[in-house]
């Protein structure tokens, strides 16, 4: 299908698509002008649809049994999405669903899925550009809840969200070293929102960072693993902690050396900032104070700042 236009859909709905040795799947560079749906389908062999367009790309409940040679299971880098991208419903990818360089309509919504790409990326939308809301969480159906699994390092930086970011009740990363949660120079429009998350990486990255506003419930960030230097948002929402101890909690979640080694002062200011242009004046003196002391306390005993010189 290299190079191919599609007047009509692509409908792979229900079906099983099987290659021993090869891509069950592979669509590059393919204008499709409908939808390409393979909804509740099984793919025994990974997919790849790079450098293709297409007006909606749904792969709810679809099985992606194997990952190519460098561990991806769906292949979508520099798409062009003109409504939404839809792996949700108790899809199982086994390996990454790579999407750098995604230009995405609509939302990407990952509700109710599992990715597995123990030791490697399982979600990569670096650069990626989406206009709508982006979902990491679990799918309520009625009674049943669909949980949302992303086994694996993510990166999502230098993307831009032209909506929000919904990081609920998921479980994302794995106890394992130098895995990570890249929200590096990330743009959110509109509402970071991470409740009732499971964050297991090495480190969880919000550096550089800008966030229309912040809805959190302080205990989804990991202790010790968090990166906030350079991160900037507007607000945080009615519901999360705006407490000066809760929002000290947070702070101290950051890495040790960025305490207490060489200590990053922009992650206090900009909590102090967003305080008081909140109203809440006496939450935001109280994190000033925690700021000078932290500050304090990693300057050697030796150094004329300690000494009066």
């Amino acid at each position: 299908m290299r190079g191919s236009r599609i007047e009509g859909e692509v409908n792979l709905s229900r079906s099983e698509l099987a290659s021993a040795q090869t891509h069950a799947l592979r669509a590059v560079g393919v204008n499709v002008v409908g939808m390409l749906s393979g909804t509740d389908a099984t793919f025994i062999g990974p997919i790849t649809l790079a450098d293709s367009q297409f007006a909606l790309l749904q792969f709810a409940g679809a099985k992606i049994a194997r990952a190519d040679g460098r561990g991806r299971a769906l292949e979508a880098h520099n798409i062009t999405v003109g409504m939404h991208v839809i792996v949700r419903e108790g899809a199982e990818l086994d390996g990454a669903l790579w999407l750098n360089h995604a230009n995405i309509g609509g939302n990407l919504d990952l509700s109710g899925c599992t990715i597995r790409n123990p030791g490697k990326r399982a979600l990569s939308a670096d650069l990626a550009k989406i206009k709508g809301d982006v979902f990491l969480r679990n799918q309520q159906e009625g009674e049943t809840r669909i949980a949302a699994k992303l086994i694996g390092s993510v990166s999502l930086t230098s993307a831009d969200i032209g909506g929000s970011l919904f990081v609920d009740q998921v479980i994302i990363g794995e106890e394992a070293a130098n895995t990570y949660i890249n929200f590096n120079r990330l743009k959110i429009a509109g509402v970071m929102r991470c409740v009732d998350a499971t964050l297991t990486a090495s480190t969880v990255s919000l550096a550089n960072s800008r966030i229309g506003m912040l809805a959190d419930d302080i205990v989804s960030w990991p202790d010790g693993r968090l990166i906030l230097n350079g991160c900037e948002y507007g607000l945080l929402s009615g519901d999360a902690p705006t407490r000066w101890r809760d929002r000290l909690g947070w702070l101290r979640k950051q890495k040790y050396e960025h305490l207490y080694v060489h200590p990053r002062p922009q992650p206090f200011s900009q909590l102090v900032s967003v305080l008081r242009r909140m109203g809440h004046e006496r939450d935001a003196r109280a994190i000033a104070i925690a700021r000078r002391r932290l500050e304090t306390a990693a300057v050697p005993w030796y150094s004329p700042r300690r000494l009066g010189g």
